[in-house]
């Protein structure tokens, strides 16, 4: 680790919005290594055409965050990845989840809901045994925990 970053200092009072999310990720990305550059952003242009192939939009916060730190690997993808937005894909169990993210052997998935895209902030559901559970209030809150997949204790 290459900075003096206190994470619990950082989350304190938690983070309300996707603009303190975003702030907390470049921060966390600046100590971790290197501080996120415009490249690290997946292309508006290949996200666009992931949302023509998938047939809807990506979630406002699910394009912020690809856009932000997409193709930081070391963010995104050591543990359970972020998909790139080519390999996202609508599994139809239970009206249709759009998988965002998956479990580094294959064993879980998460996404959003079909019926909550016109969200901007969705809730995220993980596929279990017996279908796709709740996981968390809003997609936000699955891009902190990508950018701590990497966390060294």
């Amino acid at each position: 680790m290459t900075g003096r970053f206190d994470v619990a200092q950082a989350l304190d009072g938690g983070i309300a919005d996707r603009g303190q999310c975003w702030t907390f990720i470049r921060a966390f990305a600046g100590s971790w290594g290197d501080p996120l550059a415009e490249d690290d952003g997946t292309p508006r242009a290949e996200l666009a055409q992931a949302e023509k192939a998938l047939g809807c939009d990506l979630p406002t916060a699910l394009h912020e965050f690809h856009m932000l730190a997409g193709r930081r690997t070391d963010l995104v993808a050591n543990q359970d990845p972020l998909l790139p937005p080519a390999e996202m894909f609508v599994h139809d169990e239970c009206g249709g989840v759009l998988v965002f993210r998956s479990e580094n052997q294959g064993r879980a998935l998460w996404g959003v809901r079909l019926t909550d895209l016109d969200r901007d902030d969705p809730p995220v559901v993980v596929q279990a045994r017996h279908g796709w559970i709740p996981f968390m209030d809003r997609v936000q809150g699955c891009t902190e925990s990508l950018s701590f997949d990497p966390l060294p204790f």
